[in-house]
């Protein structure tokens, strides 16, 4: 008798257990899609204005919360996000690439430099690109700023109010934000002297 009660004690012990699991999975699931919305909305960042200049001479500049977002290249490129469209452009050849932005798909995109949604606030850093192999969340100070970080077997990676602000892959680091303000004054309008191209905007997505 004693082993009965004892074994459904544990099994009530186990399925309470698993139902928390599963509602928690639930929850982060469902934070997540949350935060997906926000982001397609153009609520990008979690400060209204930044500007953060990284050690490759790349910059990344926001306003309004990542509605409007400009990022310039190390290689003297730039990419201009708006709630309307985005523009990839060359300067070069002073042209630029375009595409319609209404369904804010650009948003969340490795141009832009957002901190990836699955790395960010809860424990679900890469596990469909990593798996669960030596994870660990920290904290990390880059750019005068406290990040949040996580860190795999072969990865680390850093970002500050869903600003990417570093990752390293154990052999190099890949880039590092070095300066951080909590103001913008970036243009966020194609100079007048660059024409339009017939190339397609090159979209990548965080998955």
């Amino acid at each position: 008798m004693k082993k009965t009660i004892k074994f459904y004690a544990v099994l009530a012990t186990v399925t309470v257990l698993f139902s928390s699991c599963i509602t928690a999975t639930i929850l982060m699931s469902a934070l997540a899609t949350k935060e997906r919305d926000k982001i397609k909305k153009g609520e990008v960042f979690e400060i209204p204005n930044g500007t953060v200049y990284y050690e490759d001479g790349s910059m990344l500049s926001f306003r309004k919360y990542g509605s409007y977002v400009r990022f310039d290249d190390y290689d003297g490129d730039f990419t201009i996000i708006t709630p309307d469209r985005v523009y990839q452009c060359d300067h070069v050849y002073k042209t630029y690439a375009t595409d319609s932005n209404k369904d804010g798909k650009y948003y969340y995109t490795s141009l832009s430099r957002v901190f990836p949604v699955e790395w960010y606030r809860w424990d679900k850093f890469a596990d469909d690109m990593y798996g669960d192999e030596n994870k660990a969340e920290g904290s990390m100070n880059v750019a005068g700023v406290s990040c949040i970080s996580f860190t795999s077997y072969d990865m680390e990676v850093a970002g500050y109010k869903r600003i990417f602000m570093y990752q390293e892959d154990r052999r190099r680091v890949l880039f590092r934000a070095i300066e951080f303000k909590s103001s913008c004054h970036a243009e966020f309008e194609v100079p007048a002297d660059y024409e339009e191209s017939e190339d397609k905007v090159v979209y990548s997505e965080f998955k």
